[in-house]
Order: structure tokens, then sequence, then C-alpha cells
């Protein structure tokens, strides 16, 4: 098995408190991202929006000055001798790209060459690495065509920006902390709960099924965690407390045929002197009880594979009605012994799909549990019926009858009812016969006749 990885170490309260942090530090760092780049963004459409406003008011002075002077060159050079633009700057050019006058007050002097760039760009730009905001604009007065260029310095734009980011940088782990703090409070409150249950449950021991978890009062996770837990519980102790019957049933049915045994035995063995009649006697109720014994513990068997789904079916196509002849036949031999007639009524060529091994047995415990509880010279009816979608098998016997309040009790293990004749039967035949038919789709139910009762059996027909 690998080791747990460091991951797994930490407890689900701590594990949600750092996934919450992590979580936190993500959202605040894309939240920085975007900050930073709308800061970015706004500041230099303001920058932009400001050198346009310094073009325009450069381009009324100059046309102003050119209606004055007649002249361009003179009127630039006067224009922006007039003109106050505090850190921007300002030249005109003509349309061949020559520098008429430029002025900049409280901004960086910027490279003629760089400005005939910026004209043939036609756009705004920063320059690097000089760190200059810069655009121009063509003017047309008369017949004189300019280009004016303003620009202006961003080192107060880096640091505004400088001092957002650096705040927000500082922000994060803070938040971070706050939320990891934050989170590992709400979760500890969020999980007491979970963790008094928890000890609630590590307090049920299998000496104390019937304990349960305390149901509370929200109708949140938690409660139906708990409820649900509860139905586990519920589920558990009703197999342990079936397991536990059985058992003790068990162990009492197998002790009365091993004590019969054991006692014919030691009688016999008592005595120095037996004549070959006694001890023919004794070696037939030993092989009576070991008989006995061991279709006990085939149907025990039978049924543990059942609990455990461990026994499959092995189906193949097979006659119904042959198999249940068969059956009826092994049973008459028996039933004669008691005079009892069992009679057959099936139809031909019944087919169906399943496992012959279990019909066979699920066939032989009804027919076994009709005979013994049917008083001598009594009959026992067996019928077959078929539909497109299943098969019913109907046996009726002329026992004593079964209340309708014990008639589901029947099926349960080791259960007998009181009857005025004692039966050798270990109580197992009719919950084997109950399981086998739900195995093949079916069901079975007994009915109280007037006289006797009668167990239905039905099965579906496969494909």
């Amino acid at each position: 098995m690998s080791p747990p990885t460091p991951g797994h170490r930490l407890s689900i309260r701590a594990r949600l408190a750092v996934s919450y942090g992590l979580v936190m530090v993500a959202v605040l760092s894309v939240i920085a991202f975007a900050v930073g780049t709308v800061h970015e963004r706004l500041g230099l459409a303001r920058l932009d929006t400001d050198l346009a406003h310094a073009m325009r008011s450069a381009a009324g002075v100059v046309n102003s000055e050119i209606t004055e002077r007649h002249s361009l060159a003179a009127g630039a050079l006067e224009g922006l001798i007039e003109l106050e633009l505090p850190g921007v700057g300002v030249s005109v050019l003509d349309d061949g790209g020559r520098l008429l006058a430029t002025r900049f007050e409280g901004a960086p002097a910027l490279n003629p060459e760089r400005q005939r760039h910026i004209v043939a760009a036609d756009t705004p730009l920063t320059l690097e690495p000089e760190r200059l905001r810069v655009t121009a604009s063509r003017w047309r007065h008369g017949s004189d065509a300019y280009t004016v260029v303003a620009w202006t310095a961003l080192a107060p734009l880096d640091r505004d920006h400088a001092t957002v980011m650096n705040t927000v940088r500082i922000a994060i782990p803070i938040a971070a902390l706050a939320a990891l703090a934050g989170g590992w409070l709400i979760v500890w409150r969020a999980l007491r709960p979970l963790s008094q249950t928890a000890a609630c449950a590590d307090a049920i021991n299998p000496g104390h099924l019937d304990a349960r978890l305390p149901v509370p009062g929200p109708r949140d996770e938690l409660r139906r965690l708990t409820v649900a837990f509860n139905g586990v519980l519920d589920r558990l102790s009703a197999e342990v407390g079936v397991q536990r019957r059985f058992m003790t049933d068990a162990s009492h049915e197998l002790r009365t045929p091993v004590s019969v045994a054991r006692t014919a035995a030691q009688v016999t063995l008592a005595a120095p002197n037996r004549t070959e009649a006694e001890y023919r006697e004794a070696l037939g109720i030993v092989a009576g009880q070991t008989e006995r014994l061991t279709r006990i513990v085939e149907d025990m068997f039978v049924l543990a594979l059942a609990d455990v789904e461990g026994r499959t079916l092995a189906p193949r196509y097979l006659y119904f009605d042959e198999l249940v002849d068969d059956c009826v036949q092994a049973a008459r031999v028996l039933a004669a012994e008691r005079d009892i007639t069992i009679a057959l009524g099936a139809p031909e060529g019944v087919q169906m799909r399943g496992d012959d091994e279990l019909l066979r047995r699920m066939v032989m415990n009804l027919l076994d549990n009709a005979v013994r509880y049917s008083p001598e010279g009594s009959a026992v009816s067996v019928v077959v019926g078929v539909t497109p979608t299943q098969i019913t098998l109907t046996v009726d016997d002329a026992g004593p009858g079964i209340p309708h309040a014990k008639q589901e009790r029947v099926f349960e293990r080791f259960v007998r009812l009181e009857t005025a004749r004692p039966t050798s039967g270990g109580g197992l035949g009719l919950p084997i016969a109950r399981w086998i038919t739900e195995q093949h789709g079916g069901s079975l139910r007994v009915e109280s006749l007037t006289s006797g009762s009668r167990f239905v059996a039905t099965l579906a027909v496969g494909s």
C-alpha cells in the first residue's frame, strides 16, 4: 500500500481551510491582474484625451497666427510661444515633415526624427525607453497643411500604477491569511456536529447494535447522513439478529441428531455383549440421525451461499413437466410408507430456462413438506400450469393447515409450526424453496384450504 501523500495527512478541516485560502489567493490574483490592466488602460486613455485636447488648442492658436501673419512658419512659431501647456510637449511640422516650431514645458525633449515617425504612424504610441506617450494629428488652414505632435511623460502614470499594484500585492497575502483563518473557523463550526456524530458512532460496538446516532434538528446534509447511517445500523442489527438466531437454531438442530446418535452408540457399547439385532438397531439409529444431520448441513450450506450470493445459477433449457414427474416418482417412494398418494397433473412439453439442480431441490422440498404434514392415507395434489411468461407449480396437502397470521413465518429459517404429528424436518426446506423461486424470477406463497395448505410457486419461463 502506498504511503499517504502530505495532503492526506491533514484533517478535512485543515484541507478545506487551505483550499479556501488558495482559492481566495487565486481569485485575488485574477482581480489584481484585472485591476492593474484596467488602471493602466484608463491612465493611457486619460493621457490620450489630454494630448488630443493639447493638439486642438495648439492648432487653434496656430490657425489664428497664420491668419495674422499669412505664413505657416511664422504662425507656428508665434503660436507656440503664446501657448502654455504644462507637462506637455508640442511641435508643428509642415506637410513635408520639417519641424517648424516646438515647445515643451515640464516635458522631456523629443527628437525631431522620432516625431516624424509618430506622424507616419498616425496613432497614439508609447515610446521606449523614453517612456513617453505621443500622438499626432493633421490640420489644414486655407492652403497650409501641417501636423501637430503632442507628447507627455509616463512617469506620473507609472508611479500611480506602481502604487496601486504594490497596494494589491500587500493586500493579497493579508486577505489570504484572513481567508485561511476565517475558513478554518467556518469549517470548524460546520464540522463540529460531524465530529460529535463520529464520536457517537465510535461508541457503538457489536454488543450494543441497538444504539443509534442522535438526529440533528436542521434538515441539512448532516441530518441525511445521520439518518442514512442509522438506517445502515438498523439493517445491520437486523442481519446480525438473523445470524445470531440462525446460529442458535442451527446449534439446537445439530445438537439433537448428534446427541441421539451418541447416546445410541454409548448405550450399545456400555454392555460387554450385544446381539446382532441390537447392534443393527443402534447402527440404524446412528445412520438415521447422520442422514438427518447431513440434510441439515446441506441445507445450511445452500442458505449460506444464498446469503453471500455465492451460488450462481447454471441455466439451461429443460422440460419442467419431466423434472416435476421425476421428483414425484421419487417422493412416491417415501409417501408409500405412510400410504399417501401423490397425483400429478401437468401438460406435456413445458419448456423453460433454469437451473436443473436448484429446481429439483425446490420441487422435492415442497413435496417433502406436503408428505411430512399430511396424515396417513391422505392424498397430495401437484399441478403444473403454464402461460407465455411464467410457469406455476401448485402443491396441495391434507395437513392441519396454516393460520393466516403464521403463513409468512413458515418461510423463516428453522421455523416449524406446532402440529399434532411431530416431524423430523430442520425447518430449512421452505426458505430454500422460496429462495430458488426468487432466483428464477418468481415467488412462493402459501394459502390455507378448507383442509390442508396450498403452496404456489411461480417461475419465469426465461429466454
